[in-house]
């Protein structure tokens, strides 16, 4: 299982309050990340910092997210 700090430079989904934001992923520490957010279409805006204490969780886009199970 791959940690935060082996994902930088790819997209990551993240939990922030009660929304989900997707961006690249620029840095990780324990202050906070920041993230190049896309938009919809695909757009990358400019680079966003989000305090730790303000993530619920992080995981890469290709992974499940951690409140949601798969359907069978």
């Amino acid at each position: 299982m791959s940690e935060p700090d082996d994902w930088i430079g790819q997209e990551v989904l993240v939990a922030v309050g009660s929304g989900r934001i997707r961006g690249i992923l620029e840095n990780f520490d324990y202050r906070g990340i920041v993230l190049r957010r896309t938009d919809e279409q695909g757009t990358q805006n400019h680079p966003v910092f989000y305090p730790m204490n303000t993530i619920g969780w992080m995981r890469q886009s290709s992974e499940q997210p951690p409140d949601e199970t798969p359907s069978s």
